[in-house]
């Protein structure tokens, strides 16, 4: 009887955090059609874990997703609802990118040494930076 109990203030408590509102939540609506068909098609991916607690494994092998790929979407889901699933935009877009000259001279000058540099050479080196 003890463990009835417990299994019914679970499935509560999983029924409250479900349709808890999401935190920073876009409407979907705000959404360029073609992000919202995208998110929403992530969600199709992801509606057997959702709604029917089937495992994410499962899921992920039977849609082709790599499983890490679906553990970022369903993180985002719970995080930011539907929108959550919508392509980001990289933070950096339209900066660059790149290492400066001088550090990648150093990194080649480092590589092409003979006999090769030792981790703790390496070490003092960027300590000296």
């Amino acid at each position: 009887m003890c463990s009835a109990k417990l299994l019914d203030v679970q499935l509560s408590i999983k029924k409250l955090a479900m349709n808890r509102p999401p935190h920073n939540s876009m409407p979907l609506a705000a959404l360029p059609p073609a992000e919202r068909t995208r998110a929403l098609a992530r969600y199709r991916m992801l509606q057997p874990c959702v709604e029917h607690a089937v495992p994410l494994t499962q899921v992920a092998h039977q849609q082709g997703v790599p499983l890490r790929t679906a553990e970022r979407w369903l993180a985002r889901y719970h995080r930011n609802g539907l929108a959550g699933l919508a392509h980001r935009r990289r933070r950096d877009r339209g900066q660059r990118r790149c290492i400066p000259s001088e550090l990648t001279a150093v990194i080649e000058g480092l590589a092409l040494r003979k006999p090769p540099p030792t981790v703790v050479t390496g070490c003092e080196f960027c300590n000296c930076l």
